[in-house]
């Protein structure tokens, strides 16, 4: 949805409705649009053969501080690799398909083309590698999710790795995002995002054995990555 970038715009009936100012305004019009969306489903008979997602591609555009939204309590924002970057809100609703509840664990955008065809009984083609995996036991409420990595990219670099609850560091930049210079780190740095969540507290010389164990996830990755010509060029 492009509603909610700078400049910002709503209709008369949510103008200075949100204490939150002219962003969480933004917010109300765009909930009460999906639930548009969600009525005429219902009303069409669809809802139950309907799976809806509701996220974002990342976080808040710092450089228009409030009217940019927040990442809360993390760290970074939009055009980084930092939480505050990468950590997104996430709704699967499908009525008699989708179990209510909160899931913690690990997810990613890459995990929705596999998921979506699961759901719907696809086969995807075997002549290639995907990077995600289904979450329908996860959304059923039926286990955990497969996923316990992710590999966080600036173009074809890797910014930093994640394995479980801890993150490594290789690069650092600015955490307001654009422009986003990386500065490859002369000390790796790791964080426990489940104790840590805000990515303060480097704990790389107590884990110096977690360091080693994702620096080798890692190069296993890059070991299976088939370079694909860039489209912006």
């Amino acid at each position: 949805h492009n509603m909610h970038h700078v400049p910002l715009f709503t209709s008369d009936d949510f103008s200075e409705k949100s204490a939150r100012g002219k962003y969480g305004d933004v917010i109300e019009e765009i909930d009460w649009s999906v639930g548009r969306i969600l009525e005429t489903l219902r009303k069409e008979k669809l809802d139950k053969r309907t799976i809806v997602i509701f996220t974002s591609d990342n976080g808040p555009w710092a450089l228009y501080k409030e009217q940019g939204g927040s990442a809360g309590l993390l760290f970074g924002a939009k055009g980084t690799g930092y939480e505050g970057g990468q950590r997104v809100p996430a709704i699967f609703w499908g009525p008699g398909r989708i179990s209510s509840g909160t899931v913690t664990s690990i997810g990613s955008a890459l995990d929705i083309l596999p998921t979506v065809a699961d759901f719907a009984g696809l086969r995807l083609p075997s002549d290639r590698v995907y990077d995600g995996y289904s979450l329908r036991r996860v959304l059923e409420g039926k286990g955990q999710s497969p996923r316990n990595e992710m590999f966080y990219y600036h173009g074809t670099r890797i910014f930093a790795a994640r394995k479980g609850d801890f993150k490594l560091h290789f690069y650092s930049n600015n955490p307001i995002g654009y422009p986003g210079r990386m500065r490859q780190l002369d000390t790796l740095r790791l964080y426990n995002l489940a104790h840590d969540p805000s990515e303060s507290f480097d704990i790389a010389s107590k884990h110096p054995e977690i360091v080693e164990e994702i620096r080798k996830m890692v190069e296993e990755h890059r070991a299976t990555v088939e370079p694909a010509p860039s489209q912006l060029e």
